[in-house]
């Protein structure tokens, strides 16, 4: 993975899920829609960064604007040590990639013919508005929102967190014909609608320190939550 300085983006994005009240999820037909075989696999590419946060941290009990600095100027400092060292690490490894590879695996036993886009097309958190120029009887569009590694508090450790949001949108109607959320990790709050996954203790950090030493370690985590989410997905649209 290689990881850029865009604090803003990353913080915009982890504000996409938890600020909205509710959602409604469109489940798949596969008995209404049994026509769709050909689909294609479209995918906005990996966050920028990788996130590290927590459910509640000790400058919430500070309070007001002076806590939310606190708060700002420690997880802004853990994030970029934890992304340096995940940058350090000589094998790339891309959670958008391992979805793909994995939903594509698991549909083409149910006797859909898939194939992903080579490259990411738009914003890694944003759905295309369109889908002209490309061709298949449906598109199935996955967007990872945020990923990286969050705590429930400053002393409970860290275990991996993947936000993400697909559809699949017909190819010749433009209809709606599946829409979801899926959430891996630990979280005090989401909204309604979102399908939460607990995430596995088999990659629990102790702290940041823990993190940032055994990143490679991490790294694997987050792969295992990209499976796990894609397994997921998979299931609703066989």
């Amino acid at each position: 993975m290689k990881f850029h300085r865009t604090t803003l983006y990353i913080l915009l994005a982890v504000l996409l899920l938890p600020g909205c009240s509710s959602i409604e999820p469109i489940p798949y037909d596969r008995m209404k829609h049994g026509e769709i075989s050909k689909i294609l696999l479209v995918w906005g590419g990996d966050p920028d960064q990788m996130l590290v946060d927590m459910n509640l941290h000790p400058g919430s009990g500070i309070g007001g604007a002076l806590g939310a600095i606190v708060e700002g100027i420690d997880l802004k400092h853990k994030m970029e040590k934890y992304n340096d060292a995940i940058e350090a690490n000589s094998v790339e490894m891309s959670l958008s990639k391992t979805i793909n590879r994995t939903i594509i695996d698991k549909l083409q036993n149910e006797h859909y013919q898939v194939h992903a886009m080579d490259t990411p097309v738009g914003r890694h958190h944003e759905f295309l508005e369109n889908y002209e120029g490309y061709s298949a009887d449906a598109f199935l569009d996955i967007r990872i929102l945020y990923a990286g590694y969050r705590s429930k508090t400053s002393l409970a450790p860290y275990l991996p967190v993947i936000a993400v949001k697909v559809r699949m949108v017909d190819g010749n109607t433009g209809e709606d014909l599946y829409l979801a959320y899926y959430y891996y990790g630990v979280s005090s709050y989401l909204p309604e609608g979102v399908n939460k996954i607990e995430p596995s203790e088999a990659y629990t950090f102790s702290d940041i320190n823990d993190l940032v030493t055994q990143s490679a370690r991490s790294e694997l985590g987050l792969k295992n939550a990209a499976i796990t989410i894609a397994d997921h997905i998979a299931i609703d649209i066989r």
